[in-house]
């Protein structure tokens, strides 16, 4: 037992900033723990100080009324108000440390909580009784509102295990929120708490950690409790969220500022590296594993697991997060990033020409990601884009086995890494990923917390669930998702339901010839051709396209098929397989590969019937071209094609892996050309007034600003 002094001088801190309503609810109570305590402790001297960090002093009311209403005794507590202009919660800290240069003990409560009766005696006795430096004690967790069951669920707000901590237990660090300090000590061993945490919090870890450094002791007093008051506004997921990053966050810089040798800061380094990598590893199977069965529960701990990996490594490569201080200040002239796993010229790497020209038209400068040299990066370049070439792993189906997922998996890290040290130097604005196949891209812009934009152009609908939450997991790291079309949204938010109030429709934009050439004139029996434009891939349905073709051919039609494009890396095999059926003899001389075009709208030109017999396809911008060149279409009633082509109006839709009926819809054009004719040009003007590259345009550049407009104000 510590030994009593004859006279005692005990100071209660109060930091506050811009919550009169809190504050003014807490100084009452604190004065009567005050009285009751010297009336008990005849020779203790209270003296409650406030601390206010607005430089104007806009608590300065609320002391004065809760000083009318003290008791009018002499004798009662004394209540001081100070302003302390530096920001930052160290800063007040410290004055409070100042302001009590002749007191003996200093007791910290926030200002959003209330003491139980008697909290200040159990604290200062549990001092006298152990001898103890310091001593904390648990803050109990109340809402005046219903919470969220998710909230509920993740027990983001839940501090029961600290109220089952036995009394007198020694702690090896402690927060703030209820904290009594001998100062004594503190003086002797030059305690401050350290400005470079001012603006992030943790000071109150680094601080008393420092103090049990020094030789000091911190205990728990179990009865001294205190209530913190949750306003509504704090019980959001987003809050919730944000508040598990921060103490993550701050609680590992806390840690390591406080291992100081470099073994002390290589077992800071590894400790923390192997906390944040098991946290990842227990919080995405149970956000998958929630994703999947609708299990609240698995899906919020797996979040609030995540949020603290994040939180970890964050700190690890230093970062931290500001909530006293707001975020650190924008450039507004950072660059948009722009990411793409192609370079390449088709549907959706032309469309992301078309985005970073929307990008441009609206004043920002943009940095494009490109994986290799190709012919899109001369197009960003002309817009006065950079173009930097960053590979990045791709999602894709021939990776889909054990050994091909741990061969991703380890790229998909070392990616990661690298990205995000590309992040931290080039400290965008915002990140546009124009796929949701590139995931390391957004992992590495969530650590660096820079806002993401996801275009999903994919839409793997026939794809087992498990691939599909997966596949859709990596979009819950943005902060908007833009898919083209109502199918590939719906498969989205089927996987994962709670991306849904992320998402934003924005059809492609196509930018067609102004003054198309009508189609050529031809009578019923006149030979036809027919062309089909994209990727040569079991998913684009071109074998589909030859049986049909060779089914119109049977039925004495001299019909001729085009395929303009190459196939993906890895589907040589297919491409193959084409090249051998059009030697057979129902479509010999009749189908030419001519691999990669330039330019389809010359192929367009040439074409009587265009076909678009997709299995699946998210949107279809070979569907919005042919109808813009003003050319019939045939195309699969699957996903985005059934949002472009109306059918029997603007084209025809046939089921998807049908031949027998996209050769039927071809006979139909064939026999009816005068028919043909004036679907195409309804086609076309439907064409021109919903796909519209400028409305397009506007809108990507402005998903985009929202991002970063939220990011600014957050």
């Amino acid at each position: 037992m510590r030994p009593r002094l004859q006279s005692r001088s005990i100071h209660v801190a109060v930091l506050t900033y811009h919550r009169p309503e809190p504050l003014g609810r807490l100084l009452p109570v604190l004065l009567i723990e005050a009285a009751r305590h010297e009336d008990s402790s005849p020779t203790d001297t209270v003296t409650l100080v406030v601390v206010d960090n607005d430089p104007h002093g806009s608590a300065r009311q609320v002391v004065q009324a809760a000083s009318v209403g003290s008791p009018s005794d002499p004798s009662s507590p004394d209540l001081r108000y100070v302003v302390e202009p530096r920001p930052g919660i160290s800063a007040g800290r410290n004055r409070a440390l100042d302001e009590s240069s002749e007191a003996d003990l200093l007791v910290f409560i926030d200002d959003d909580e209330t003491p139980h009766p008697g909290w200040l005696e159990r604290l200062v006795r549990l001092h006298d009784e152990s001898g103890a430096e310091a001593v904390a004690g648990p803050v109990r967790s109340v809402v005046d509102a219903p919470l969220d069951p998710w909230v509920v669920a993740g027990r983001f707000f839940d501090r029961s295990h600290h109220l089952g901590r036995a009394q007198a237990s020694v702690l090896p660090r402690a927060a703030s929120n209820n904290l009594l300090l001998d100062l004594r000590f503190v003086r002797a061993h030059g305690l401050r708490f350290d400005d470079r945490f001012g603006l992030t919090g943790g000071e109150d870890s680094l601080f008393t950690g420092q103090l049990v450094a020094a030789g000091g002791t911190i205990r728990w007093a179990a009865d001294a409790v205190v209530d913190d008051h949750l306003p509504s506004e704090r019980l959001t997921r987003d809050y919730a969220l944000r508040r598990t990053f921060h103490i993550a966050n701050s609680s590992t810089r806390a840690e390591g500022a406080l291992s100081a040798d470099p073994r002390a800061r290589a077992r800071w380094v590894a400790g923390s590296g192997s906390k944040a990598v098991g946290r990842l590893a227990t919080g995405v199977p149970r956000l998958l594993a929630g994703a999947l069965t609708g299990n609240v529960r698995l899906q919020s701990r797996g979040h609030r697991d995540v949020a603290r990996a994040r939180g970890t490594a964050s700190a690890l490569l230093g970062r931290h997060s500001a909530p006293y201080g707001g975020r650190e200040p924008r450039d507004e002239s950072a660059p948009i990033l722009v990411a793409h796993p192609s370079s390449d010229l088709y549907g959706s790497d032309l469309q992301l020409v078309e985005t970073v020209r929307g990008l441009r038209e609206s004043g920002h400068e943009v940095q494009v990601l490109l994986p290799e040299e190709g012919p899109l990066g001369a197009h960003f370049t002309a817009l006065g884009a950079t173009v930097d070439l960053v590979p990045s792993p791709v999602l894709r189906k021939s990776l889909m086995s054990p050994e091909g997922l741990m061969r991703f998996g380890l790229e998909f890290t070392r990616a990661t890494v690298s990205h995000l040290r590309l992040l931290r130097r080039t400290r965008p604005a915002a990140l546009l990923v124009n796929t949701v196949t590139i995931p390391a891209w957004l992992l590495a812009a969530r650590l660096a917390r820079v806002p993401v934009v996801c275009h999903v152009h994919e839409a793997e609908a026939d794809q087992p669930r498990p691939v599909r939450v997966a596949l859709a997991a990596p979009l819950l790291l943005a902060r908007r998702v833009v898919t083209n079309s109502q199918a590939s949204g719906e498969v989205v938010t089927g996987a994962i339901p709670r991306l849904a109030d992320r998402i934003r429709l924005t059809y492609n934009g196509i930018d067609g010839p102004t003054d198309p050439a009508p189609p050529r004139r031809r009578a019923a029996s006149d030979p036809v051709d027919i062309v089909l434009v994209g990727r040569l891939s079991p998913r684009k349905g071109s074998d589909v396209a030859l049986e049909a073709v060779a089914l119109v051919r049977a039925e004495g039609v001299d019909a001729r098929l085009s395929l303009c494009g190459s196939a993906f890396a890895g589907y040589e095999w297919f491409e193959q397989q084409l090249r051998e059926r059009a030697t057979l003899s129902d479509l010999e001389d009749a189908v030419e590969l001519r691999g990669y075009v330039a330019d389809p709208a010359a192929a367009l030109t040439e074409a009587d019937i265009v076909l678009v017999p997709s299995r699946v396809e998210p949107f279809g911008n070979a569907a919005v071209e042919a109808l813009l060149a003003r050319r019939p279409l045939v195309a699969s009633a699957t996903q985005g094609l059934r949002e472009i082509v109306r059918d029997g109006d603007t084209g025809l839709l046939v089921p998807p892996d049908d031949a027998a009926a996209l050769a039927a819809a071809i006979l139909r054009l064939t026999r009816d050309p005068e028919a043909a004719a004036v679907m195409a040009d309804r086609g076309r003007a439907d064409a021109i007034e919903r796909f519209s590259v400028e409305r397009y345009r506007q809108d990507m550049a402005k998903h985009v600003e929202d991002v970063t407009a939220a990011r600014a104000g957050a």
